[in-house]
């Protein structure tokens, strides 16, 4: 895609906002992402949220600089950040960067276009996949996220089903998309994306999708709260199915197979991976309550408790 500046209606300012927490190690190569892109009408936001390593001290050059706005925290989470920084922001325009990933130069630029002159509320992209082991980059793919062009009724279901995009780094909104469907929510210390991209597309908004990496994504960074707590992560996840079951099954009965599928497959993993079998019984009630299958129920058991007999007799 070539440079669109001139086929742009307007030029408005673009909030970016970047949540960051002990990540001084990246966080300058993040806001030089920001500050390369080839659109220039950008106010940068990073919110600290209770870093204790040299964060601000990296950051000093961009604050005497006045090239970004930077706020401080007790640490509340990645969703309380980005909060603030919506809150804070001065534009009708905001995206979304992880501290320890980077925009390609033409993110905003292509984002804005298709915004502006599509008349869209919000605009997703592809990204860069790159592993990392250390420091070293060993291996980079396009993760395409083509499949969410559909309509928004049809992609709310399909969220449920599968998960969502991740990250809200993929997409440039307009604020008042976080007007109408409010904040993100703080509750939850993980799939508070999923629980956003749910509340987006159960809304209706006018989303386009640029088929083109525009964001380069790490993998492999230590300090991930899903490599930290897994079992914090399903948590999270089943928080979110199970909040928005009922209005899914009510758009579309047969969903009640794919829930009841998820919820015994939870029951399952809390049980052999975490033993936690309070949660796992739950799970599995659920499941039966959601839609009976004696199919089901009589071929997972069987696997569970071979699995358990192997385990315990080794």
């Amino acid at each position: 895609m070539k440079s669109t500046l001139s086929n742009l209606k307007s030029t408005p300012k673009v909030s970016v906002i970047i949540p960051t927490y002990n990540s001084a190690q990246y966080i300058a190569e993040a806001i030089e992402s920001v500050l390369n892109q080839t659109y220039k009408n950008i106010e940068i936001i990073v919110v600290d949220d209770g870093s204790t390593d040299h964060t601000k001290e990296k950051l000093k050059y961009f604050i005497n600089n006045k090239q970004i706005l930077y706020l401080y925290q007790q640490n509340r989470g990645a969703s309380s950040a980005r909060n603030v920084g919506i809150q804070k922001a001065r534009s009708k325009y905001i995206g979304f960067l992880d501290a320890d990933d980077k925009f390609q130069p033409q993110m905003i630029e292509y984002c804005l276009r298709e915004l502006i002159n599509n008349n869209n509320d919000l605009v997703s992209v592809d990204i860069y996949l790159t592993y990392l082991s250390g420091e070293k980059e060993i291996n980079r793919e396009i993760q395409s996220y083509d499949w969410i062009e559909r309509e928004p009724q049809e992609l709310f279901l399909k969220f449920l089903e599968v998960g969502a995009i991740g990250g809200p780094h993929k997409a440039l909104f307009k604020k008042d998309v976080f007007d109408k469907v409010g904040l993100f929510d703080t509750s939850l210390p993980v799939y508070e994306d999923l629980d956003m991209w749910i509340r987006i597309a159960i809304h209706g908004f006018k989303w386009s999708h640029i088929r083109q990496p525009l964001v380069t994504y790490y993998k492999g960074i230590q300090g991930s709260l899903f490599t930290k707590n897994p079992e914090l992560n399903q948590d999270c996840r089943l928080k979110v199915l199970r909040r928005y079951r009922r209005e899914a099954i009510r758009k579309c009965p047969a969903i009640k197979n794919v829930f009841a599928k998820q919820l015994w497959d939870f029951g399952r993993s809390y049980a052999l991976n975490y033993n936690s079998y309070g949660k796992s019984a739950m799970c599995f009630l659920d499941s039966i309550v959601t839609k009976p299958s004696l199919s089901r129920i009589f071929s997972s058991t069987n696997n569970f408790l071979k699995t358990i007999i192997q385990r315990y007799s080794s």
